[in-house]
């Protein structure tokens, strides 16, 4: 049972995070200005928000540090950990147990933005169904460490 949850979370990881199969939100900005008796409003498009486009987005525009924590926390220490959990006789050759305190930073950021998105009148961002298929990641990560065998 603990390795279907271990083999569900992978899943569910590998479909949004490395194939990005699935867009985590969309976002765009909206500008009002009220005028007297009328109000002026310009939306821009929306604009579809996966891993890898952020991956590759960075690299293009140069800012190669957050770069290189976006593929460091959400691509290499997750497959790291799953290869781990996955195949045990990796483990009989390095402990990595300190990955799993890294491996979901990823969630943390992306519930900031939501949470922060809430709050700000110029952001839009709607939720779509990468975040619930990443959420199922985490949730089945989580079942399987309480699990015993």
């Amino acid at each position: 049972m603990k390795l279907l949850f271990k083999i569900l979370s992978f899943l569910t990881w590998l479909t949004v995070v490395p194939l990005s199969l699935f867009p985590l939100f969309k976002v765009r900005t909206v500008f009002e200005i009220d005028v007297l008796i009328t109000t002026l409003e310009k939306k821009s498009a929306w604009v579809e928000v996966s891993y890898m486009r952020s991956i590759k987005d960075l690299w293009e525009s140069g800012n190669y540090i957050l770069f290189a924590g976006l593929v460091l926390f959400v691509l290499v220490m997750p497959a790291v950990k799953y290869a781990f959990e996955l195949i045990p006789r990796l483990g009989e050759y390095a402990d990595l147990s300190f990955l799993s305190r890294f491996v979901f930073v990823d969630i943390f950021v992306v519930s900031l933005l939501l949470v922060i998105s809430y709050n700000i009148e110029v952001l839009q961002i709607k939720a779509l169904p990468g975040l619930y298929v990443l959420m199922a990641s985490v949730f089945f990560s989580y079942i399987s460490i309480f699990i015993k065998k």
